[in-house]
C-alpha cells in the first residue's frame, strides 16, 4: 500500500513541478520577453525573477516547492516508487 501511495505521491509531486515551471515562465514572459528567454535559458535567472517579481511568482514558486516536496517524500518511503530516471535523494 506504501509503495501505491509512494508511485502516486512522485508522479503527482512532478506534474506539479512541471505545470508550476511553465506557469512560472508564462509569469516572465508576461513581464517581458527578456525575461521570459533568461528563465528559458538560465535557471538562475528564474529566482532572480521570483525575488523582484514575488507578488506576480510566488504562487508557481510555491507550488514547486511543494511538488519538490512530495518527490522527496516518495524518495524517502519508497526509492523503487520513482522511475529509473529520476535520481534517488537518499
Amino acid at each position: 500500500m506504501l509503495h501505491y501511495l509512494a508511485i502516486l505521491a512522485a508522479a503527482l509531486g512532478m506534474l506539479a513541478t512541471v505545470f508550476a515551471w511553465l506557469w512560472l515562465l508564462g509569469q516572465a514572459f508576461t513581464e517581458s520577453i527578456p525575461w521570459g528567454v533568461a528563465c528559458l535559458l538560465l535557471p538562475p535567472a528564474s529566482l532572480v525573477f521570483v525575488a523582484i517579481h514575488w507578488e506576480r511568482a510566488r504562487n508557481p514558486f510555491v507550488l514547486q516547492l511543494l511538488g519538490l516536496a512530495a518527490v522527496l517524500f516518495a524518495s524517502w518511503a519508497d526509492h523503487t516508487a520513482l522511475p529509473a530516471w529520476v535520481p534517488s535523494a537518499w
